[in-house]
């Protein structure tokens, strides 16, 4: 089946690249590369405009809300937005990225436009959800004609929360471009005579990502190396705590804070670094520990959400919220020179087994099936 109107909804915010909006971004490409009718909504604003987005901004109005009107969820200018919206694209398929409570709309609008919702699961959104949000967000994945999931450890998560059928749970991993994110060229080769060591981190700088552990444990490592060097590559709101904190840390040297950068910039840290870290306090499947790894580059990180089910066995992996365990992780790959290739060679390796044409596929082949009429009349 081709041709289908599909409505790929993110609750991200657009304008602050992360691993979530890559991942959106190829499906929607690769999806339309197979001539479905693809619209891209956004609950933030996005710095392009081709003519294919919506922006549609949602919000509810949270429960036991003090003001007489407790029982009164709906946030009327929102509810607004999304009808004439769906009025006018009429979709067939609507996928929602990142679960939260102001999904609560489309299916309140289900019923009326008639289209199959994709509730797509990747990780702090049922891992951490507010207090607040998480009998909405069950409800809410209950509630959903499909769900996906990417990774094991997730599925098991949503595989408990009550009433979710298990035939419409769906584990998608992400899937990393591996003729773009290569091994470097030997022009580029890391531990170059007289270069100094030196560590990569990628993602948002908030507080799930666990930097200020990462500082510490960098710290720690100094005390070894003391030529180490360190690079920050994202953006966000805990950018001027960071940098006080790798100040106070007496680090201010020997750490660069580079900011949003492109991918063949970053491509390009990864080939001079002698190691990539993660220390963050809660994952779903990481796509810049897939691109690291797709490098060929030694990775260090902390065992949580899926990241064990991509790293076991081929690079380092500890406990989150220790600083003396990922520093020592950090300086096991420079200990011995046979370390790094090793395990550089084994992420590599692992990472060849998530492919983003298999997981566009998955997505791809799953909404054709939602509209299958015999798998709509089984699973109304």
């Amino acid at each position: 089946m081709s041709g289908m109107r599909i409505l790929v909804y993110s609750i991200v915010d657009q304008r602050e690249p992360g691993g979530v909006q890559m991942v959106i971004a190829g499906l929607v490409e690769a999806l339309r590369a197979r001539g479905h009718r693809v619209t891209e909504g956004m609950s933030e604003p996005v710095p392009r405009n081709d003519g294919r987005e919506w922006r549609c901004p949602l919000y509810l109005r949270p429960a036991g809300e003090e003001t007489g009107r407790s029982r009164r969820r709906i946030h009327w200018p929102s509810l607004a937005r999304a009808f004439t919206g769906l009025i006018r694209l009429r979709p067939q398929i609507v996928n929602v990225h990142f679960v939260t409570p102001s999904a609560f709309y489309f299916f309140l609008l289900r019923r009326i436009f008639r289209f199959r919702i994709v509730l797509s699961v990747h990780g702090s959104d049922i891992l951490r959800p507010l207090p607040s949000e998480s009998a909405d967000v069950a409800r809410l994945l209950a509630q959903a004609d499909a769900v996906t999931v990417v990774s094991e450890d997730l599925r098991d998560r949503v595989l408990s929360v009550p009433d979710v059928r298990p035939s419409r749970v769906h584990l998608i991993p992400n899937g990393v471009d591996c003729e773009f994110w290569t091994p470097a060229p030997s022009a580029e080769a890391r531990g170059k005579p007289g270069r100094p060591p030196s560590f990569v981190a990628i993602g948002r700088l908030q507080p799930v990502k666990g930097y200020d552990i990462l500082l510490s444990a960098f710290a720690r490592l100094r005390e070894q190396v003391p030529e180490a060097r360190l690079c920050l590559v994202g953006d966000g709101p805990q950018r001027d705590e960071l940098e006080r904190a790798s100040r106070s840390l007496g680090l201010e040297r020997a750490v660069e804070f580079a900011g949003a950068l492109g991918k063949e910039a970053i491509r390009q840290r990864l080939w001079t670094a002698d190691a990539f870290v993660m220390s963050s306090r809660s994952e779903g499947m990481p796509l810049a520990l897939l691109e690291a790894m797709a490098c060929g580059v030694p990775c260090v990180a902390t065992r949580v959400g899926g990241v064990p089910g991509i790293l076991e066995g081929r690079g380092i992996l500890v406990e989150p919220e220790n600083p003396k365990a990922l520093a020592e992780g950090m300086a096991s790959i420079l200990a011995d020179p046979a370390v790094a290739p090793r395990l550089g060679a084994r992420a590599q390796d692992g990472a060849q087994g998530f492919s983003r044409a298999a997981s566009d596929g998955a997505y791809a082949s799953l909404f054709d099936k939602l509209q299958d009429p015999a798998i709509r009349q089984l699973s109304s």
